[in-house]
């Protein structure tokens, strides 16, 4: 982390983001860091693993809170964040470690199943809702 916050002095105007976690089932957390200095820092003392009393932490990056963008993009990002939430619940149940987790035999397979073709639906109405949203117009900046 050293050399990143290094680098990051001899370019002042750039903004660097590590995205970091340790293995297997350690903590997992984020940097930003603009001329030297830590802007933003999260720590998840829980890991991302997929046992079911650890599946505790969403994941949704802040870097883009570190960009400059618009308004209307970071509304149109935060549709992205709801997607990649939605996908990520659905990559936990298809998973290995949770369909061979030692819960399995107590889940209910069909409740399981039933989840399973909600977020997948779910996953298209968001789709189909955000081909109908750029929120030009909507969201209005200062111009300078």
């Amino acid at each position: 982390m050293k050399e990143l916050r290094e680098a990051s002095k001899v370019f002042p105007d750039l903004t660097f983001h590590l995205d970091w976690w340790r293995e297997p089932d350690g903590p997992s957390g984020e940097l930003v860091i603009r001329n030297g200095d830590y802007i933003d820092e999260l720590l998840r003392p829980a890991s991302w693993y997929l046992f079911d009393q650890v599946v505790l932490y969403p994941k949704i990056g802040l870097l883009p809170a570190h960009l400059p963008y618009t308004l209307a993009q970071r509304a149109a990002l935060r549709l992205e964040d709801t997607i990649h939430i939605v996908d990520g619940l659905s990559q936990i149940l298809d998973d290995d470690r949770f369909t061979n987790s030692p819960f399995t035999q107590y889940r209910d397979a069909e409740e399981t199943k039933k989840h399973k073709a909600v977020l997948t639906a779910l996953r298209a109405s968001i789709l189909e809702g955000a081909k109908q949203l750029d929120f030009d117009g909507v969201f209005l900046e200062n111009k300078s």
